[in-house]
């Protein structure tokens, strides 16, 4: 889940606003039953096709599953004034691919997965005429879809380290506006590579640790978000999960809440 970039677009162009007023005063499953013996035939000799089965662990990697969650995340390098707490939600889509027929226990999962993201404030500026200030509208969004391959093993007992590869596309929009002076837009899309390393550990049966660093190697590293959340199934096909964001450099905190159904 990707909100680094609109958090330094909101930086960039909000410190711009304070300037000016300044100077103005993630579906396909393959089934083995229905693989046809061509398709086999395409398949390299050291993997073979995967599909769902009842896991032995309390994580999310290898199955099959839709989630939707909540985001909270708050700015800590911005002034206060600006109340810079981005609110969205996030959906995703992940289904098991292909399993190694090696010794050594690899398995690759797809998905994909939008994020909406934005926040909203008023700052004063200045105007020339009584009661010589208004307050000015501002708005930040970003629009954020990963679509890629997470790479895994289960070689070692109860921790399941992963590497998510793939690409990111996003759009960022920021509007202002100012009474008496008119509206301003601001629109921006990217495409990024994206490199996610992390790990799920087991608590217990029923609960796992899941940890995943979205670096940003195209930009500050040090900025790259963090998510450490808990895993809980209290049905063996619903599953909730809620923890942390933080970015490497401490520069933003948040909180994520959701769940999923696993099929």
């Amino acid at each position: 889940m990707h909100f680094r970039r609109s958090l330094a677009v909101a930086r960039c162009l909000l410190m711009s606003v304070i300037c000016c007023s300044s100077l103005a005063a993630q579906e396909f499953l393959p089934n083995p039953t229905e693989l046809s013996e061509s398709a086999a035939r395409n398949t390299p000799d050291w993997f073979e096709p995967l599909t769902p089965q009842e896991s032995s662990h309390a994580g999310l990697l290898g199955k099959r599953y839709f989630e939707g969650r909540y985001l909270n995340i708050d700015l800590d390098d911005v002034p206060d004034e600006l109340n810079a707490d981005f609110e969205g939600f996030a959906v995703g889509f992940n289904t098991p691919l292909l399993q190694s027929k090696e010794e050594f226990p690899f398995q690759i999962d797809g998905f994909t997965s939008w994020t909406r993201l934005s926040f909203s404030t008023n700052l004063p500026f200045p105007t020339f005429a009584p009661p010589f200030i208004t307050m000015a509208s501002v708005k930040v969004a970003q629009d954020a879809i990963d679509v890629g391959t997470t790479l895994h093993t289960s070689a070692f007992a109860g921790f399941r380290p992963f590497l998510q590869l793939g690409v990111r596309l996003t759009r960022d929009r920021v509007y202002m506006n100012i009474p008496g002076f008119g509206e301003f837009k601001d629109r921006d899309h990217e495409e990024e590579f994206l490199f996610v390393p992390g790990f799920e550990a087991d608590i217990t049966r029923y609960v796992a640790l899941r940890t995943a660093f979205d670096l940003q190697l195209e930009e500050d590293v040090d900025n790259s978000p963090v998510f450490i959340d808990l895993i809980a199934w209290p049905h063996p096909m619903l599953f909730v999960r809620a923890g942390f964001i933080t970015a490497l450099d401490g520069s933003a905190t948040g909180f994520t809440a959701g769940g999923g159904l696993s099929f």
